[in-house]
Parts: C-alpha cells; structure tokens; sequence
C-alpha cells in the first residue's frame, strides 16, 4: 500500500479513551475527567518506547529509532499515521522503514478460529522442522503479498529447493571426497578452473544487500538458489566420475574446492534463515558461521584453506506424504 492511499479518505479524529469501562489506563487528575480512561491505541503504541525506558530514569533510548518497524497490513493506519504523530508530538524519531507483511490465507481465505482453518505453526515447525518451515515461509510469498498455505507447496519446497538443491549437492561433496580423495578438499586450483565461475558468484552476492534493505526476502533467496544452480551445473558438466577414469585428477580436486568454497559462502548467506541447518553445514565444511568467517569468505571473496570434510546425516530426508493429515474440507487439520 502507498503512503497516499492512507490520505485519500482524509483524516479523523482518533478516540482514544473510552467512558464504557474501568479497567483501562486513568487519565491524569489535571484533566477533570474521571469517567475516561485510556484504551488501547495511545497506550499500546507507546509500549515501542516505554518498554526502551522513555520517561524513567533508565532509559536505553539510543536504541531507538527502529530501523524497521515491522507491521501486519491491517494494522498500518495506526503505525503509519497516528505513531508518527505521537512521536512529533515528544520530538522523538521516526522509525527509519515501515515494513508491511500480509496474510497467510487457507483456500484464499483469512486464517480464523472461527473457521477452524488455521494452521498450528509449531506443529508444521516440529514436523518438518523449523528452519524448512521457515525457509517455506519467506521464500515461498513476497513480502507484503498474501499466502495461501498447503503443506503441498510446503513438502515440494523441501523436496526441492531443499533437499535436491541444497542438501544434495552437499552430499554429492562429501561422497566424491571420500571416494576420490579420503575426504580432503584442497581450494590451491579453484581460480585455475573455476575463475569465471567464482566471479558470478561474487556478483550475485553483490545483490543480496540491497535485496534485504528492500525486504525481498523470497529473492534474497532466489538469488542464493542461483549460486546452488552454478555448483550443480558445475558437477553436470565436469563429470568427474569420467575425469577420474581419465587421470585428471587434478581438475577433479579443483571441482570439489570449488563447490565447497560455494557452500561455505552459501551457508554463511543463508544462517539468519537457517541457522540449524547451516551449522550442520559449518561443521561439516569445517567454519565457523560468525561476522569474521563472513568478511573473509563472502565480502573478501577469499577461499578456504585445505580441510578434510566432515561427513554428515543428509539434511533433508525425502518427505513422501503429508506429516499431519487433514481433515475433510481442507481446513481443519489434526495429527495423525
């Protein structure tokens, strides 16, 4: 929604006490009115900066302005409009974005306990486990858009994007390894063989801020899928079962450097959404997921020192059918 969309209908005075009740907040004596108390927006709202320490003696304001203040679409007159004017009214900042997220929907239809169609998140999360759950849920819609949700759409993620993408070419690393090289990955040959390839990587990864700044999570993601596309098509191409055959081993070595220098970036661009599954990743590629090993491997482009990988389960087992089975309907949904 456009700032301007929330003008058009001109603006009204907000009540924001109430005569009907006496369990809201009093107003202060001064006022002479003890029939009012203060109800929901006015104090609500405040709760961003008292719970900061504004009006106290310990206050921790120097956090604030929020960088995002992050909002459901039903709610944005309030936060677009009226917090803005409370907090000009204390001359205090903004905050620096207003993100606005939409709806998670079932069959196009608002989630509503009414309607028995909403969906346990910690149940989806403890079956399919919270970092794909999550991953589902920021890749799957745009930011801002409504999602109509499907444990479906949800299973072909991880089959997919998960599983083939990302989990097997981990897999496909760790075999070779041993098979070929008892598990040591050497990077000395990387730029000798993948030089062009190593560039369009650094290039893509040269997006991925001004994605997040954006809040285009779902092609954050896309564009570090684009990154797994390149070690893949790497291995496709190279067939370094065929290479072994030949005696080139040397370029087999290369290969193996290389898609381990790309999942070492992609792990580390992939932690905030995933941060148990890319510390299994870490573990295995032998890094620590922190702010150094980011600047070394994804800001300076620098590549890993030899090491020898560590085998790991596979990290997302084919999910065959639905894990909760739904009721007749579609809407409501029970454990099996």
């Amino acid at each position: 929604m456009r700032w301007c969309d929330l003008w058009r209908g001109g603006l009204d005075d907000l009540s924001i006490s109430r005569t009907s009740f006496t369990w809201g907040i009093p107003l202060p004596v001064s006022v002479g009115d003890p029939k009012h108390v203060i109800y929901v927006w006015l104090d609500a709202l405040m709760n961003y900066v008292t719970a900061l320490g504004y009006g106290s003696q310990s206050e921790n304001m120097d956090l604030w302005p929020a960088d995002y203040h992050l909002i459901g679409k039903d709610i944005l007159r309030f936060h677009a409009i009226f917090w803005p004017a409370f907090l000009m009214s204390l001359e205090l900042p903004l905050p620096k974005h207003i993100a606005v997220h939409g709806w998670w929907t079932r069959d196009g239809a608002k989630m509503s306990k009414s309607k028995g169609n909403v969906v346990d998140p910690k149940k989806m999360a403890d079956l399919y486990h919270l970092d794909s759950f999550r991953y589902f849920l920021v890749r799957e819609v745009p930011f801002g858009q409504d999602g109509d949700f499907g444990q479906r759409a949800l299973i072909d993620r991880i089959n997919n994007d998960l599983g083939n993408d990302l989990g097997n070419l981990l897999n496909r690393l760790i075999g070779m390894s041993y098979k070929y090289f008892d598990g040591v990955i050497v990077s000395g040959q990387c730029e000798k063989y993948y030089s062009e390839e190593l560039k369009r990587i650094q290039t893509v990864i040269g997006e991925l801020d001004q994605l997040m700044v954006d809040i285009q999570i779902n092609r954050y993601l896309e564009y570090l899928w684009r990154i797994l596309s390149i070690g893949n098509k790497a291995i496709d191409s190279a067939k370094p079962w065929v290479r072994m055959k030949e005696g080139k081993e040397a370029e087999v070595q290369a290969l193996l450097g290389f898609i381990a220098n790309l999942l070492a970036k992609v792990a580390l661009l992939l932690h905030p959404i995933m941060p148990e599954i890319t510390l299994e990743m870490g573990r295995a590629l032998k890094i620590t997921l922190d702010a150094a090993s980011f600047k070394t491997y994804v800001t300076e482009g620098q590549l890993l020192a030899d090491f020898t990988i560590e085998k790991v389960p596979p990290l997302f087992p084919k999910i065959e059918a639905p894990l909760i089975a739904e009721a007749s309907g579609g809407l409501s949904i029970a454990a099996p």
